[in-house]
């Protein structure tokens, strides 16, 4: 019989043995690593992974997710694998082979997008909201109620008529700060992305919640000390926490997605960054159910059905939405009976914070670049938008006239391909399932190549071209699975409606009173991919339009 003798044993731990016993440990997990990897099921090309870290050291030399992929795409093809950490992740770079990843069947095998980890179940979104929900139950409640609320007459309409406002106050500042003064000495430049990217956040922050982020009015002030805004210093001191907090939680989730746990828990620098974000995400988190609380008793202090009094943002819409005093899910067999908890409520305000903001500011830049670009296009969309202001340039944009805006609607789809806002879509197999020729096993993790789609000439024409007119006859021209700025499947946008009138009602507004030009004839986007597309760089300068 075997015996050990416990002490002995242990006193023989010095540090040359424990050293000795870690390369011994480290050099039978590589070769088993290896052995494993060279004898995998359905090998695909793909960059050769490290033990532990995969190929994470390759996405950390490049950086930027658009460029590393685009080099795996050129160097591998349409489809290929990564290792992120030890997790194999298949990628798709070809429209034909989304049909069943993008399936809109209630049967389907492809409901979730990941299996989550400890990183995103600590922010609370594997079983809230709808990005990275894996409780497919919970997911669908919280769809159709965000369905409900972002395409109801009420919403709509109460967006239509506040954006113009947030757009009005933009102009007022670049006004005072002599942005569009045809008489001033030389045209001034400055930044667009900064101007977007706040009147983005005010205009998103106030139709979900009620909250007025105070953005632009920071801008101006940053850039103007000193002057006098409508805001008071509270107010533009909570709505400055609000923005930071928000910042913040989205390098805690691209960290939640793209780091391993054994890099956030395992490393010094990991543990810090990880301490630092969970303690945003609990002031936020409480934020966010202290707004939605308050929101709650006041519509329960009102006497009557109406819980809203004509003020229709979105978090007033979830509150009240199958309660007597709101609008109910009962259409068919979308019938539910019961209304949103508050930490439902949280966890999708939350998430339309974090998917609406960056994206719709970056793309708008893109649209003004390429426009600016390409002459042409911008006098098609004045031709377009001219005749909505009836020679009244305040006047205030309806539904109906955003509808008529078929030619602007493409200029912003064909941006949206050529700057994609959102250069991945994940899917989870849930069973075993045959995707490109290929047998894969339930839990495989597939990783869609948003751009390369965008941008692969077997489903488009001159691919690299800025062509709007392709999208005027959508049904005929684009190939299915082949145009996914709002993703696709059962986990398309939800808020693609409320987006598209957004981008409308800015860029028609700016381009019926503006010509807005690029800062000089070299100037290109300055943008990164982390999450979405973030642009961060792009200097103009415009004048206002003589309008005879």
């Amino acid at each position: 019989m075997l015996s050990v003798d416990i002490p002995t044993f242990f006193t023989t731990l010095n540090y040359p043995n424990v050293l000795a016993l870690s390369i011994l440990a480290f050099i039978l997990y590589t070769i088993n690593f290896y052995v494993l990897y060279f004898n995998r099921e359905n090998a695909l090309p793909g960059p050769l992974p490290l033990p532990i870290v995969g190929n994470l050291f390759q996405f950390a030399i490049h950086g930027d997710m658009a460029a590393w992929t685009a080099d795996l795409r050129k160097k591998y093809g349409d489809m290929w694998e990564v290792y992120q950490g030890s997790e194999r992740h298949v990628w798709v770079s070809r429209a034909d082979l989304l049909d069943k990843l993008y399936s809109v069947s209630t049967k389907s095998n492809y409901k979730c997008r990941t299996k989550g980890n400890r990183a995103i179940g600590e922010i609370k979104m594997l079983n809230n909201g709808v990005y990275l929900n894996t409780d497919v139950d919970i997911w669908t409640f919280n769809r159709k109620m965000m369905k409900l609320v972002l395409t109801s007459a009420e919403f709509i309409d109460y967006a239509t008529k506040h954006v113009p406002k947030v757009v009005k106050e933009m102009e007022g500042y670049w006004a005072r700060l002599g942005y569009t003064d045809n008489s001033s000495d030389g045209d001034k430049t400055f930044n667009l992305p900064d101007w977007f990217h706040a009147l983005s956040l005010d205009s998103i922050l106030f139709l979900s919640a009620g909250k007025n982020g105070c953005g632009l009015a920071s801008l101006f002030v940053s850039i103007s000390p000193n002057s006098a805004v409508p805001y008071s210093t509270e107010t533009m001191n909570e709505a400055k926490e609000l923005r930071n907090s928000w910042s913040t939680f989205l390098d805690t989730l691209r960290t939640a997605i793209f780091v391993p746990d054994f890099i956030r828990l395992g490393t010094p620098h990991g543990l810090m960054q990880r301490r630092k974000y969970l303690k945003n995400f609990h002031w936020l988190n409480n934020s966010l159910l202290t707004m939605i609380g308050e929101k709650r008793a006041e519509i329960e202090s009102y006497d009557g059905s109406d819980g809203l009094k004509g003020d229709y943002n979105m978090l007033r819409l979830l509150l009240v939405a199958n309660t007597p005093r709101g609008p109910s899910v009962n259409r068919g067999s979308d019938k539910i009976d019961r209304a949103m908890t508050d930490d439902e409520i949280r966890g999708v305000l939350l998430e339309v914070l974090v998917a609406g903001i960056e994206t719709s500011a970056s793309l708008m830049c893109s649209v003004i670049y390429l426009v600016c670009r390409n002459p042409e296009v911008k006098k098609k969309i004045q031709e377009e938008v001219d005749p909505l202001f009836r020679d009244d340039l305040t006047r205030e944009l309806h539904l109906d006239d955003l509808n008529k805006l078929h030619y602007l609607e493409a200029v912003i789809k064909e941006a949206s391909r050529l700057y994609t806002p959102g250069p991945i879509n994940y899917r989870l197999a849930s069973q075993d399932d045959d995707i490109g020729g290929y047998t894969w096993k339930a839990g495989t993790q597939f990783m869609i190549d948003v751009i390369g789609i965008h941008n692969h000439r077997a489903h488009w024409s001159n691919p690299d071209e800025f062509i709007p007119e392709r999208f005027l006859s959508e049904s005929k021209d684009v190939i299915k699975h082949s145009f996914q700025t709002f993703g696709g499947g059962l986990r398309i946008c939800p808020g693609q409606q409320y987006a598209m009138l957004l981008m409308k009602i800015v860029l028609a507004s700016l381009y019926s009173r503006y010509d807005i030009e690029l800062a000089s004839e070299n100037e290109k986007p300055a943008t990164t991919y982390k999450i979405t597309l973030s642009c961060h760089g792009l200097m103009v300068k415009m004048r206002r339009r003589n309008i005879i």
